[in-house]
């Protein structure tokens, strides 16, 4: 890139990366500029009020970027976001997903791709919070308040294998976060069961689940240890996606 002006993306995204900042000498070798070159570039996003500049002439992301984010956040559309992950991983691993978003205590299914995914919970579905697999993942994962609130209703029965206790749905809880997934054992529709694993947002909440949905016969022992680390990881990169990082802030 030698000699050539700096992509704007690049730059901020760099720095935003560097917990000490960047002087002009830094952002030169890392971006492989001349120092005149990386100078102008961060002398004009310091004069945008993109970056600002502390004493020391080292240079970090400014007010202005959060101010931005903040309104590109009204247009956030997961669905859209994690849909092409989605196929990713399905050509990958040949592992059939669906996608759930959760608002309050209802979960809503609102994408899917490949095979042995209908099995009675088509697109659009919706199901309470603590009797399917991508419900209880989120939950399981959110703020003391928010299980609390769930866990302090009538949790009805929608089959046989539906936890309705407070008991039974805090040891599935525990297990969930021991584990990192949430198994569906029929617990809505009686012939429908899977695996599911939360997805955070940028703030660090769990706003929605990927998962995989298989028949009654299918989920063994075998087949969960085949498949949970798949969903998981890819719960992780649809994570990643929606800007969530480990060091993020958990806010529940």
């Amino acid at each position: 890139m030698s000699g050539a002006a700096p992509k704007l993306v690049d730059v901020l995204d760099l720095i935003s990366r560097q917990p000490n900042g960047v002087s002009v000498t830094e952002l030169s070798r890392l971006l492989n500029i001349t120092k005149a070159s990386a100078s102008r570039t961060l002398a004009s996003y310091v004069e945008a009020g993109l970056l600002e500049r502390d004493g020391a002439q080292r240079h970090f992301p400014g007010l202005r970027l959060w101010t931005l984010g903040a309104r590109a956040l009204q247009y956030f559309r997961p669905a859209e976001i994690v849909r092409p992950l989605m196929y990713e991983a399905w050509k990958a691993t040949g592992v059939g997903l669906y996608f759930a978003t959760v608002r309050g205590s209802t979960v809503y299914y609102i994408e899917q791709v490949g095979p042995g995914i209908a099995l009675n919970l088509p697109i659009h579905t919706v199901l309470p919070i603590h009797a399917c697999g991508p419900g209880k993942a989120t939950l399981a994962f959110s703020s003391d308040e928010f299980i609390e609130s769930v866990l302090s209703k009538p949790m009805p029965r929608m089959t046989p294998k539906t936890i309705t206790t407070r008991g039974e749905m805090e040891q599935e809880i525990a297990d969930i976060k021991r584990q990192g997934f949430a198994l569906n054992r029929g617990e809505a529709v009686e012939d429908a069961l899977g695996i599911a694993a939360p997805v955070f947002d940028h703030t660090g909440r769990p706003v929605a689940s990927v998962g995989n949905a298989c028949g009654p016969n299918d989920l063994t022992e075998a087949y969960i240890a085949s498949v949970a680390p798949k969903v998981i990881d890819i719960a992780a990169q649809m994570s990643a996606a929606l800007g969530y990082t480990t060091a993020g802030l958990r806010v529940g």
